[in-house]
């Protein structure tokens, strides 16, 4: 398994497809659950908050690895809903013992989070800001 998780690199489990971001990211923690196998087939529930949302998934950080392409199942702590997903990418932060995990929905489903994502046209630049007075 070791092969395949990187070490303070972003590279995924096909480094040949050209990256491209599907929806807008949001920084939030979320709680979490993640139902996975280890190795030897014994089932594993972790707990764990996401860093990064989006339409498509979300990025956490684990003190295990989970390896990449590997099949989980998400849940979400407070609304218990739960989907389908795989292990996109599985990082080994140089700085820390943690791992940063990259995990992508079976088929993008942006109301999974219950918050609403930016259109992807948003530019945060025009947005409005308090006057001061």
């Amino acid at each position: 398994m070791e092969d395949k998780i990187q070490e303070g690199s972003a590279k995924t489990v096909n480094p040949d497809k050209k990256l491209t971001r599907l929806s807008s990211r949001v920084i939030i923690g979320i709680p979490i659950e993640i139902v996975t196998r280890d190795p030897t087939d014994k089932v594993l529930v972790v707990d764990a908050k996401t860093l990064v949302v989006n339409a498509c998934g979300c990025r956490i950080l684990l003190q295990r690895p989970i390896e990449p392409d590997s099949k989980v199942l998400l849940i979400h702590k407070l609304t218990h809903d739960e989907i389908s997903c795989r292990v996109v990418v599985c990082r080994k932060q140089t700085k820390t013992d943690y791992y940063e995990i990259g995990i992508s929905f079976e088929k993008p489903f942006p109301r999974f989070w219950g918050i609403n994502f930016p259109p992807d046209d948003w530019d945060p630049s025009t947005r409005k800001r308090a006057v001061r007075t």
